[in-house]
């Protein structure tokens, strides 16, 4: 999948998918060779990509605007420097298939996200998600089991930048509040 990683974006430091299939927005990105991408992504604008320590994004997956996603983190336990010294902790994140994370999360190393997980809009992410489930908040935490019919539409691939739905005028919309 890293074949499919190639500069298609002309800006330095830009996340890059040679499918026609993933649409990336401007953002920025660090050691975007340890970036594995699925197909059907979407990555909205202003997203902060870290990912020296490795990064996969599953098929289907929407990733809001102004989302940071960090692989890497100091040694601020330093008995040498304050507040860190030169050693690089390297923690790859994996997000699953068919995963919606919203406006502004924050997303620690380490963390491995199920398929069809959605993370409310603002949340920091330490630990991991199971998947299926809505986290919500600072620290994320789980709030809601969603419906089991959304794992099997993921093993049948029906993710929405497939279904060619967002570029229809028929979209329907429905009043709802909260979560």
């Amino acid at each position: 999948m890293l074949n499919r990683i190639i500069n298609i974006l002309t800006r330095k430091n830009r996340l890059r998918s040679s499918s026609k299939l993933n649409e990336i927005k401007k953002g920025s990105s660090y050691f975007s060779e340890r970036i594995e991408l699925g197909e059907y992504i979407y990555v909205g604008p202003g997203y902060f990509i870290n990912a020296k320590g490795g990064l996969e994004i599953g098929d289907g997956t929407i990733v809001g605007p102004n989302v940071t996603i960090w692989t890497v983190n100091h040694n601020y336990n330093s008995n040498t420097h304050i507040p860190y010294d030169n050693i690089d902790y390297l923690e790859k994140v994996s997000i699953g298939k068919g995963v919606w994370i919203g406006e502004g999360v924050k997303i620690l190393p380490g963390v491995k996200i199920g398929d069809g997980a959605v993370i409310a809009m603002g949340s920091v992410v330490f630990s991991n998600v199971s998947e299926n489930t809505l986290v919500v908040g600072n620290p994320a935490k789980e709030v809601k089991l969603l419906h089991k019919k959304r794992i099997e539409l993921i093993s049948q691939n029906q993710f929405y930048l497939k279904s060619g739905v967002r570029n229809k005028t028929d979209v329907k919309v429905k009043n709802k509040g909260g979560y």
